[in-house]
């Protein structure tokens, strides 16, 4: 996480507001540890370009995701933690670059958002943002230390890496511009980071990589995209050099090092450049392809040898489509075009590679990597290798129904590659057995220890086999073909929204772009506190089906009749229902309807509600505007221009049919956020409008309003006057109304959250911008809300609150939560007052379940190679005067200590290429409170 920097507000005038909430309003306030968050994912299922590994532990890595969360392991990837500060908003400081010491492995600089500057003394595990030293006033690429001096850094401007945005063409061959970016610059330092000198070298300079020869420190390399640049004098001058090269625009570099020996390898990918061929105006011939270079970037060598692609072998509709955008992005025009005047397939052509990676262990052993989804480029296989240094490549990234069914297998045979799917994903597996899809290669990375990583069509990849197989490492499954998933934290989901009330055990939850899951049995059987998941829409079942859902309800007396909503993609705007609990689907109504594209564009609805009394009369809301985390104002109109209908929409015949109900009294123009039906009385309802405040003027208000008819006539319900928009209304067991009130731009004294009881409303909770409260339907007593962020008090403390006494008294608790100003929804448990589910916008859902006692136990995971000393550490745990209690099963490596909490071992030697051990860790406190935790041990067999 990124440490805590106080900062306060002036000048708030806070009248009756109670001394917690003045702090909260006026300075960051810490969380309470006392909360155990569990983020279950699934893992990663999202993107990535941006994931480092510690240069000398290969155990610890680091992954910035696209929906702006950002997490850190230090055991190899067995468990994932937030990179950032819970205790703020979390908006920035996501890692974009970082490096770290050689003479001090726990010493590290990273680059932030828009260019801040941080450093961690604790290997990653938490950083501080260096106020004042950023080399930048925005964005840069890259970050690097001299191997030899951790007193000489260098970063680089540009966004080389944002492979959505930034590529290249004939037109345009330093590629895509991107706002908010320092472009032109090499920064220098010499003192640790406290001070820089900024090297001007080209306005269009845009860095990819920076090495520093770990032979002289007085030189330093830059593969950029206005070419290959060299400096002999330590950063301060640079030429550009690259004899041999066909064109000197690199799109990757590395490099092997040989400690031992001090041989030193740099290579580099070219950006291919595509041509008429002479021989043959129908068609096109490329060059570009790999190079190395034995003499300090001076001079390179062709290390492409047959990586060529035979196009008329290859029969692929997926392939020539791409081949097609490829050809038309280099050539400027449409992929049409582009077809009509090269309609021949080349014998012999280069896709567009961008990524180049040198094994840390085998100078021999080489990857290329090309982008197919975000990129510009083409062709079966989205990594190759060489094992020979360059002489022959051979596909080792298969994945698909191409090469399931080994299609064109000859031509494969005849250049000695492998046939068959080559990798295993988590919950797409199925979907990437069964269509070719174009998935995207996002990363690709050597380790220290000989392993890969690759993130691929939202998974982390790892091989331990140079390539020859490779497997996901985001999720564990509670028993192999059971489609039941246990995330390991580093979740990239976008969480949507959850249901409780299912009839059964199980709880639903709804995501973007992956679909529905439901809770099941098995979480605890990985590890203590794991939740699992099963899908019961979306990759793992069928193939473009139901993937991203925004609403969800069941059955009243019937679990197995369930109703979803869709807000993007395939069916959205339509209702499907199942009536065998999520086997099957059917759609049965399309009451949303939009001309527009079905993706990007967005309609979200909300609140599927089943009336208790007749199950045949269903509700739903589609509201105006919708909080939107990544906009300036936070909101956004939700839908396409060619969408108007906002409002109530009701069904008497079970979803078959729908009337739109805000024309009954509900404000014209206005923006039902929420709708809350009575749980006493199925035909009183409520309807919570959150304010207009985008593109009309003046701003429609919001308020709260009633039917007590079923939605034929709504009326205004009084509300305090301070109330501008209510986001969100819940009735608790005994009656009792709550709502959630505020906006990011909105006054102090204008959110909050105010309960009705006996005909008048208390003010019982004091933030500027409040999205959801609710009561535990166990204990009423105890309450919890969502906090978004609030403009007018610094985006100060949002997140997650709970009062165990009906809201006397308040605490936070984010401790662990990474997107606590990105929470898309929360509910208390349905049948544990001490449990609470969030929806988070990038990492998925969380359980949190609030302690009861004062002490927590932390302890790391471990994972080690055979024969290897390993310590585990428990020293983090929080109490008073602590006490440690090791246990685990006799076949456990046997611990130098069960009291310490940093007992030592030895890594047995084992016959598996892993093998998977468990302690349980114990920890007490002086008023003999305890708290047990379970500990994962993986021992690496050593080949």
């Amino acid at each position: 996480m990124v440490a805590l920097v106080l900062l306060c507000v002036a000048n708030l005038a806070f009248g009756n507001i109670p001394p917690y909430f003045q702090r909260l309003q006026t300075q960051q306030v810490n969380s309470t540890p006392f909360v155990r968050w569990t983020d279950f994912g699934p893992g990663m299922a999202g993107y990535s370009d941006k994931f480092f590994v510690h240069p000398t532990d290969p155990n610890t890595m680091f992954v910035t995701m696209d929906m702006g969360n950002g997490y850190y392991t230090h055991d190899n990837g067995l468990s994932w933690h937030t990179t950032k500060n819970w205790d703020t908003d979390a908006e920035n400081n996501g890692i974009i670059a970082i490096d770290f010491s050689r003479q001090n492995p726990n010493f590290g600089l990273a680059i932030g958002d828009h260019g801040v500057l941080m450093v961690t003394s604790n290997r990653g595990t938490s950083f501080t943002v260096l106020n004042g030293s950023a080399p930048a006033p925005a964005a840069t690429s890259v970050i690097t230390v001299d191997p030899q001096n951790d007193k000489n850094w260098y970063v680089g401007s540009g966004q080389f890496w944002r492979v959505k945005n930034v590529h290249r063409s004939i037109a345009n061959i330093t590629g895509t511009r991107t706002p908010g970016t320092d472009y032109g610059h090499i920064f220098v330092s010499k003192d640790g980071g406290k001070s820089w000198t900024t090297i001007s070298i080209d306005p269009l300079l845009d860095v990819g990589k920076i090495f520093v020869d770990p032979n002289d420190s007085n030189i330093v390399y830059a593969f950029t995209n206005i070419g290959f640049l060299k400096s002999t004098n330590g950063g301060y001058g640079w030429n550009k050099t690259g004899q041999g090269l066909p064109f000197n625009q690199p799109r990757d570099g590395d490099f092997f090092y040989n400690s031992s020996t001090g041989e030193f390898i740099l290579y580099l990918v070219e950006q291919t450049h595509y041509f008429p061929n002479d021989n043959n105006t129908k068609t096109v011939k490329s060059l570009g392809g790999a190079y190395k270079s034995l003499d300090q970037g001076e001079t390179w060598i062709s290390i492409s040898g047959n990586i060529a692609i035979d196009m008329t072998q290859i029969h692929q509709d997926l392939a020539v489509e791409c081949y097609y955008k490829c050809l038309g992005y280099w050539f400027n025009v449409t992929a049409n075009e582009a077809m009509k005047k090269y309609p021949d397939m080349p014998t012999s052509i280069y896709p567009v590679f961008n990524r180049i990676v040198a094994s840390k262990t085998n100078k021999s052993l080489i990857f290329l990597g090309y982008n197919i989804k975000h990129d510009y480029s083409f062709g079966p296989g989205e990594i190759w290798r060489t094992v020979d240094g360059g002489l022959s490549w051979t596909a080792v990234g298969r994945n698909g129904i191409y090469w399931v069914n080994e299609t064109d297998k000859a031509y494969w045979l005849s250049r000695n590659n492998p046939l068959g799917m080559n990798m295993k994903y988590a919950h797409l597996d199925f979907e990437m057995r069964t269509i070719d899809m174009d998935a995207g290669l996002r990363m690709l990375i050597a380790k220290p220890d000989g392993d890969l990583i690759a993130i691929h069509e939202q998974q982390t990849l790892r091989s331990m086999d140079d390539g020859e197989t490779w497997t996901q490492i985001d999720d564990d499954e509670t028993s192999p073909g059971s489609g039941s998933w246990v995330g390991r934290g580093g979740s990239n989901l976008p969480g949507i929204t959850m249901l409780m009330q299912t009839g059964r055990e199980e709880y639903l939850f709804a995501s973007g772009e992956h679909g529905l899951w439901r809770s099941v049995d098995g979480g605890d059987s990985v590890i203590k506190y794991g939740v699992a998941v099963e899908q019961l829409t979306g990759e793992s079942k069928t193939v473009f089906g139901a993937t991203s859902i925004c609403s969800v309800a069941v059955h009243p007396t019937n679990p197995d009749i369930m109703f979803i909503q869709m807000f993007r993609q395939s069916y959205r705007g339509e209702i499907r229902k199942s009536t065998d609990g999520g086997a099957t689907w059917t759609n049965i109504s399309y009451p949303i309807q939009s001309q527009s594209a079905l993706s990007p564009n967005i309609i979200r609805q909300k609140d599927l509600t089943i009336s208790n009394a007749d199950p045949s009369i269903m509700y739903f809301t589609v509201p105006y505007t919708d909080y939107c985390p990544f906009t300036p104002t936070q909101w956004i109109v939700n839908g396409p221009d060619d969408f108007q209908d906002f409002g109530v929409y009701r069904s008497k015949d079970g979803g078959f049919t729908w009337q739109w109900l805000n024309n009954r009294g509900l404000p014209a123009n206005g923006s039902v956020a929420r709708i809350c039906m009575d749980p006493h009385n199925s035909s009183i309802l409520y309807a919570a409008m959150n304010r207009v405040n985008i593109q009309l003027k003046p701003p429609i208000p919001g308020g709260l309003f009633q039917t007590v008819d079923g939605g034929d006539n709504w009326i205004s319900v009084p509300i305090p006057q301070e109330i501008v928009g209510v986001n969100h209304i819940s009735i608790d067991t005994d009656g009792v109304l709550y709502i959630a009130a505020g906006e990011f731009q909105g006054e102090p004294d204008g959110g909050g959250v105010w309960r009705k009881s006996k005909g008048t409303w208390e003010k019982i909770f004091f933030m500027p911008n409040v999205f959801e409260c609710y009561p535990s339907p166990v204990n009423p007593n105890v309450l919890v809300a969502s906090v978004g962020m609030g403009k007018k008090i610094s985006n100060l403390n949002p997140g997650i609150y709970f009062s165990k006494d009906s809201g006397n008294t308040w605490i936070k608790a984010n401790y662990e939560i990474d997107q606590p100003a990105r929470i898309m929804a929360m509910r208390p448990d349905q049948r544990n007052e001490n449990i609470i589910w969030i929806a988070l916008y990038g990492s998925g859902w969380m359980k949190g379940i609030l302690s009861n006692v004062t002490v927590r136990a932390i302890a790391s995971n471990v994972y080690i190679r055979s024969g290897e000393m390993g310590q585990l550490d428990a020293s983090e745990s929080i109490g008073q005067d602590l006490s440690f209690s090791w246990s685990g099963a006799g076949t456990n490596p046997v611990l130098s200590s069960t009291s310490d909490p940093n007992p030592t071992f030895t890594a047995p030697k084992i016959t598996s290429v892993e093998q998977e051990y468990k302690y349980n860790l114990t920890v007490k406190n002086s008023a003999q409170e305890t708290d047990t935790i379970e500990v994962r041990v993986v021992v690496r067999r050593i080949l």
